[in-house]
């Protein structure tokens, strides 16, 4: 091992991979990025997607140290695998409902879930409902984070905030609830053994080796949701409320005792001691990414630097636009909600629309943020929107407050090189992880005059989308 230890994080997003070494200070040594062929939050090639994560663990592991540990982190969904763990039909990305017809066997206060929706648990059973007598049976039902572990190390585990995204985990008591597991007609054995994200459930393989270069005997944890993970780089021991933004917002919140109900997602926390309450938006990064390439634009970066400075579009009527394009998550939880775009007329451009969605996923996290509750709480929004300096000003000027905005973008993979270091043994807690390699944060003010129009901005939003 190397005298400056490090670790091996991986991040798997709905458009691309990325695979980093980090030093215990935070510092990102080595790092790359391969972009997925099957972009969308609705279905995926699981097996494909384990080659671009091999290509991307060669890339980053073929010069540098050995890391210590590994972690990764994933987009919600589900991956159903054969004893071998190999995919058996397509993997349920986080848009996926297949199954929400059987919410009627699910328990959703026992889940944390304040409404049906997709899911591992609903997902495997519509499988084995209409699964074909000689088709290969279903050994493993995984989330994706838990599938790539198992690609490493050839165990079968979930880490329990995945394992909350079946709507079989008893969220309170940190259980899977067999109950619901056999009233879906599911066998238990296809359900794996829970850890915390920070526990090491397996190491590298000799097959995994040959796969991806990595040493044989590599520690591997179990891991996390990619929102969950990222929110952990930031949030650590300090009262804050996570926004990470991608192609969904996920909002997190860290309490020491769940709620009785409510609109909030409640999941365990990673470290296996604490929970959070929240949810992942319905398409804010994702619509404006969306919008952009019918714009004719080449991806929401492009349109985004189109926009230049420009914060509330002064002198053109206003346009409303709701990004919702495949539902609405936290926290109105309607999936037949689909976007809107109203006010527009031959006075507005494209740039016009840019503007107005980017305001409209903004809105969105605002939304949220009231259920919530910020009171004595600093906001964090991390994630893709904050490369660009256009859209953190948009941000700002619609939550209408001072939020934090890390100084580095890359908060999921900081979080899973975290889970690496304290199941190491190198970082005591997460909290310890996040004091030592968390980002710097820089603190961003709107300006009085933005608040001031966006208070009536976001009132009109808010009537227009939920159709008051």
């Amino acid at each position: 091992m190397s005298a400056a230890p490090v670790c091996l994080a991986v991040d798997v997003g709905t458009s691309g991979v990325r695979a980093a070494l980090v030093s215990l200070d935070g510092e990102v040594v080595r790092t790359t990025r391969r972009p997925r062929g099957d972009v969308g939050g609705r279905s995926f090639d699981a097996a494909a997607l384990w080659n671009v994560v091999s290509a991307c663990l060669r890339d980053v592991c073929s010069e540098g140290p050995e890391p210590a540990a590994i972690g990764v982190a994933a987009h919600v969904g589900a991956v159903l695998a054969d004893a071998a763990f190999e995919p058996v039909g397509p993997g349920a990305g986080w848009a996926d409902t297949t199954g929400i017809e059987l919410s009627a066997d699910l328990d959703l206060y026992r889940a944390g879930r304040p409404a049906a929706g997709g899911g591992l648990g609903p997902f495997a059973a519509a499988h084995e409902r209409t699964r074909a007598a000689d088709a290969r049976p279903i050994a493993h039902a995984l989330s994706p984070t838990g599938y790539l572990v198992a690609r490493l190390t050839e165990e079968a585990t979930a880490d329990r905030t995945n394992a909350a995204y079946s709507f079989l985990l008893d969220v309170r008591t940190g259980g899977w609830q067999t109950d619901r597991i056999a009233s879906l007609g599911l066998a238990p054995s296809m359900f794996p053994r829970l850890a915390a994200g920070t526990e090491v459930v397996g190491t590298v393989t000799a097959r995994a080796t040959r796969e991806t270069g990595l040493r044989r005997g590599t520690p591997v944890v179990a891991g996390g949701p990619d929102g969950s993970v990222g929110a952990a780089a930031i949030i650590g021991g300090h009262p804050r409320i996570a926004d990470i933004s991608g192609t969904t917002d996920v909002l997190v919140k860290l309490v020491d005792r769940p709620p009785d109900g409510g609109p909030l997602v409640v999941n365990p926390f990673l470290d296996g001691r604490r929970w959070t309450v929240g949810g992942s938006t319905g398409l804010t990064g994702g619509a404006l990414e969306h919008w952009a390439r019918l714009l004719g634009f080449d991806d929401a970066a492009g349109a985004v630097s189109a926009l230049g400075d420009a914060v509330g579009r002064t002198g053109r009527p206003p346009l409303i636009a709701g990004p919702e394009l495949t539902g609405a998550r936290f926290p109105r939880w309607d999936a037949s909600a689909r976007g809107i775009l109203t006010g527009l007329s031959t006075e507005h451009d494209a740039t016009d629309i840019v503007h107005a969605v980017a305001e409209g996923g903004a809105f969105v996290v605002r939304e949220g943020l009231e259920i919530l509750g910020t009171e004595g709480f600093d906001v964090v929004v991390a994630g893709g929107a904050t490369r660009s300096r256009t859209l953190v000003r948009i941000r700002a000027a619609a939550l209408g407050r001072e939020m934090l905005v890390p100084e580095r973008a890359d908060s999921t993979l900081l979080g899973a090189a975290m889970l690496a270091a304290v199941g190491a043994g190198a970082i005591g807690s997460l909290d310890d992880a996040q004091a030592r390699m968390g980002p710097a944060m820089t603190r961003v003010d709107p300006r009085p005059e933005s608040v001031a129009g966006y208070e009536e901005r976001y009132r009109t939003w808010l009537e227009a989308v939920r159709g008051d």
